[in-house]
C-alpha cells in the first residue's frame, strides 16, 4: 500500500514538473522572440528616422532628381520642377526595403507584444505616405509658378498650399515642424515597447 502511494507521488511529482518544465520552456522561448524581434525592429525603426532625415533634408546636388522618366512633351519649367520634386522619391527608393521590412514585421510583432503595439507601424506608414505625397503635389503646385493669377486671393491660395507642401518635403522650411515631432513620438512608442524586452536579454545574460 505504501509502496503504490510512493509510486503515485513520484509519478504526480514528475508529471508535474514534466508540466512545469515544458510551461518555463515555453515562457523562455516566447521571451527569446520577444528580445529578438525588438532588437531588429528598434534598429529598423532607427534606420527609418534616419532616412525620412536624409530624405526632407534642404541641400541637394544637381544631378539628383535626374532619373525621373520625362513624359516628352513637358515645358522647360515644367521638367525642373518635376525633376525637384523627384529629389524626395529618388532619396525613398535608398531606404525603401528598410520601410518594407518594417510594415511587414508587423502583424508578427503584434502577435508578441500585442494589437496596440502596432501602431507605430501603422503611424510611422501614414508619414511616410504623407511626406511623398508632398512630392506628387508639388510636382504640379512648382510647374504653375509661371500662371498669371487674377487676383490677389488666388496668389495667396496658391502660396499657402506650396508651403504647406514644402513643410512636409523639406526640414526646416517653417517654424513648426510638421513632421519630426511625429517621428520622435513614433519612436518613443517603439522604444517603449522593445527596450522592457531588451532589458531582459541583459538580465539573462547576466544569469549565465
Amino acid at each position: 500500500m505504501w509502496y503504490d502511494i510512493i509510486s503515485n507521488l513520484s509519478v504526480i511529482i514528475a508529471s508535474t514538473a514534466a508540466i512545469y518544465g515544458i510551461f518555463a520552456w515555453r515562457k523562455e522561448t516566447r521571451g527569446k522572440k520577444q528580445m529578438d524581434l525588438a532588437e531588429e525592429t528598434l534598429a529598423l525603426f532607427y534606420q527609418a528616422r534616419d532616412g525620412i532625415i536624409y530624405m526632407r533634408n534642404p541641400g541637394s546636388f544637381g544631378h539628383e532628381g535626374k532619373t525621373r522618366t520625362s513624359e516628352g512633351n513637358e515645358t522647360e519649367n515644367e521638367k525642373n520642377a518635376l525633376d525637384r520634386a523627384y529629389i524626395l522619391m529618388e532619396r525613398y527608393q535608398r531606404y525603401q526595403d528598410i520601410f518594407n521590412e518594417i510594415y511587414s514585421k508587423r502583424y508578427r510583432f503584434m502577435a508578441l507584444f500585442g494589437k496596440k503595439s502596432g501602431e507605430p507601424f501603422e503611424e510611422l506608414r501614414k508619414l511616410v505616405s504623407r511626406i511623398l505625397l508632398s512630392s506628387n503635389r508639388l510636382a504640379r503646385i512648382w510647374a504653375e509658378n509661371e500662371i498669371e493669377f487674377e487676383d490677389k486671393m488666388q496668389k495667396k491660395k496658391y502660396y499657402t498650399r506650396m508651403r504647406r507642401e514644402e513643410s512636409y518635403f523639406w526640414e526646416g522650411t517653417v517654424e513648426k515642424d510638421p513632421v519630426n515631432p511625429k517621428l520622435e513620438k513614433i519612436i518613443k512608442k517603439i522604444e517603449a515597447i522593445c527596450f522592457p524586452a531588451l532589458r531582459g536579454r541583459t538580465a539573462m545574460w547576466r544569469k549565465v
